[in-house]
């Protein structure tokens, strides 16, 4: 009886320090007055949908689409800074997280900078280049940032274009420093680091990726993947969880097969498999909301974000949709889009108004957004969703029972 009542003390000790010490963001405790979803409860859906409210654009203009291979890649212009951010046009964000106190930054991969969008709306540059001239520069030199993470004082950001990672004080953007460079770098978006720096997980192609600060090493931490999306890792267990975005299919270059997500288990590295898959059937289209979540196609899926309560949500890129998987692992449609929406499509209506209205004749009835990137939640549990090729920065607001205990 002593035996076990130590083993259980050294236990809840060891919980603690784990996460007291900050190894994973933000969501170790609940919102106020609030359970975290049970496990066979088949309201869970319901209530997750009744915290949520309407749907609106909280930056870019969403009037140009650009590539960053081609002249005129960037719609930056210096004249955005200081502006309402829904004026100012982005270059194909990849990803917006929300730090403690509001601010929503913005990897904008073809204008090769990191912007930053305050609480009152206000947009500016927080790093790189407002340009493509050298003297436009605002810190760090960036190329083509595909991925970033926040912790409490830094911004880290994967910069595809020369095969590095940055991170940059939030308080002082002339103080950063590249991490490592990864010359096999390639087709990366997923980024996490530990709240103290000494871990970073990233994506690259078909292998996630990890350094360890201690060392100075990098090691590839899993493999076997088609086209890795971003990454995300479990609050509660530390356990990594990967989209991959898939396969080009030879029967239609324009679109892609094996789309699946996969939970990664530590262990010693390197795994030559990709890990467990979770959610996914590999197809596009195939079975309906509510089913086992390796039973329901996703079609590119790219985007992944836990929610505090429990569960997870997914986001695809060609398919348009968000799904919510339970700790049950079924999937739920949350949020219907069709990509060849219109960037605002429905602004300021509920997220939920018109949905499993489309028609043949009318596809973007309560289909409002297009071309997921990304998606994450902040401290009041607002949802955020990285969108369109024309770069928009759509928000969810969270309207009952918001807010994480700091």
């Amino acid at each position: 009886m002593f035996k076990s009542a130590m083993k259980l003390m050294l236990f809840s000790i060891t919980l603690l320090v784990f996460v007291s010490c900050g190894k994973f963001k933000k969501y170790n405790t609940l919102p106020r007055g609030r359970r975290p979803f049970e496990a066979g409860s088949t309201k869970t859906f319901e209530k997750l949908l009744s915290m949520y409210g309407n749907i609106t654009t909280v930056a870019g203009a969403g009037n140009v689409k650009v590539d960053c291979d081609k002249p005129g890649g960037n719609s930056w212009k210096l004249e955005y800074g200081g502006k309402p951010a829904v004026e100012a046009e982005l270059s194909r964000p990849h990803h917006t997280i929300s730090d403690d106190e509001g601010n929503l930054y913005i990897a904008d991969k073809c204008s090769n900078a990191v912007h930053v969008v305050n609480s009152n709306g206000i947009i500016s540059t927080f790093a790189g280049a407002n340009d493509f001239a050298e003297t436009e520069i605002i810190g760090p030199r960036l190329s083509l940032p595909n991925g970033i993470w926040l912790s409490k004082d830094h911004v880290y950001i994967l910069n595809l274009g020369n095969g590095s990672i940055i991170r940059v004080a939030k308080d002082d953007v002339l103080d950063f420093k590249v991490l490592f460079t990864d010359p096999s770098l390639r087709h990366g978006r997923g980024l996490w680091a530990s709240e103290d720096g000494e871990t970073i997980y990233y994506s690259s192609m078909d292998k996630l990726k990890r350094w360890t600060r201690s060392d100075d090493k990098i090691i590839s931490y899993a493999e076997g993947f088609k086209e890795l999306g971003n990454i995300a890792v479990n609050p509660k267990t530390g356990v990594i969880y990967a989209t991959d975005r898939g396969e080009i299919d030879p029967s239609n270059v324009k679109k892609r097969r094996f789309s699946k997500v996969y939970k990664i288990n530590p262990s010693t590295p390197p795994i030559n498999v990709a890990g467990k898959e979770v959610a996914g059937s590999g197809k596009r289209s195939n079975g309906k909301s509510g089913d086992n979540a390796l039973s329901i196609g996703l079609d590119e899926v790219r985007g992944i974000w836990f929610h505090p309560l429990g569960g997870y949500f997914l986001a695809t890129h060609r398919g348009s949709d968000i799904w919510y998987v339970d700790i049950d692992n079924k999937m739920y449609l949350f949020l219907e889009g069709y990509r060849k929406s219109p960037p605002h499509n429905e602004d300021g209506r509920h997220f939920r108004e018109n949905f499993g209205r489309s028609t043949d004749t009318n596809r973007i009835l309560g289909q409002k957004v297009a071309e997921i990137r990304a998606i994450s939640i902040d401290d009041n549990l607002n949802i955020y969703i990285t969108a369109n090729d024309a770069g928009v920065i759509r928000k969810i607001e969270c309207v009952k029972d918001c807010g994480i205990n700091k």
